[in-house]
């Protein structure tokens, strides 16, 4: 019987894991990255990365991020911190993403590489740029202290307040911080009762300290 030609993992979804493994273990690259989702997908992590190393040099993002993620996440210590920059800078190389983030955070500490204070702020506003919340908070943060860059409330202030997720609604911390600085007219934002009102009802649905100053501005629970 002639041997069905593998062209993708949805040739695959029928085969056991031991017919996947024993065309992984005979070098089928499809099969190999195959076997190691499924081993991921079980929580088998480090036989998973075991597997999926063996595809590190091929030139394909995706391959890329699940070893970033299981080296730096699930099995800490299989690999040097140097390996796994170089695996983000292969993952950078094809556009700003999650893991550019992860990047940024590698060159602040000077983690498998040397430190650059510099690099890391560039790939922050890169990262912020494409819609990170978390980079975006870093930076207005970092511009707050004057931290890498040329400390700036005005621009701390712009990026909380027009910062907007994927449902064009403000992003919690950013809509408490948002109001905060109106109210104290920090980097030139008005002082706008009915707009500090609604960012601080809308983020003390997740933060305390959104709620209190609330409660504490306009005596009476926040209602959403």
């Amino acid at each position: 019987m002639k041997q069905k030609i593998i062209k993708s993992r949805n040739d695959l979804k029928d085969y056991s894991d031991r017919q996947v493994k024993r065309l992984a273990d005979q070098g089928n690259v499809i099969a190999i990255f195959e076997y190691g989702m499924r081993l991921e997908n079980r929580n088998q992590y480090k036989r998973a990365f075991k597997y999926l190393y063996k595809l590190k040099d091929i030139d394909n993002f995706f391959i890329w991020e699940r070893l970033i993620t299981l080296a730096d996440f699930y099995c800490k210590g299989i690999i040097s911190d140097k390996e796994i920059f170089k695996l983000l800078k292969k993952r950078h190389k094809y556009g700003v993403s999650y893991y550019s983030y992860v990047l940024a955070g590698f060159y602040l500490k000077g983690k498998g590489c040397k430190k650059s204070i510099k690099k890391y702020i560039e790939l922050l506003k890169l990262v912020a740029m494409d819609g990170s919340c978390s980079a975006t908070i870093e930076l207005a943060e970092n511009y707050e202290k004057g931290f890498g860059v040329k400390k700036s409330l005005k621009k701390a202030y712009e990026l909380y307040y027009n910062y907007v997720d994927e449902h064009y609604r403000k992003d919690y911390w950013c809509a408490y911080k948002s109001a905060v600085y109106m109210l104290n007219r920090w980097g030139g934002a008005k002082k706008d009762m009915s707009n500090i009102e609604y960012h601080l009802r809308y983020a003390s649905r997740v933060h305390k300290e959104a709620k209190e100053l609330y409660v504490k501005l306009f005596n009476k629970e926040p209602s959403w």
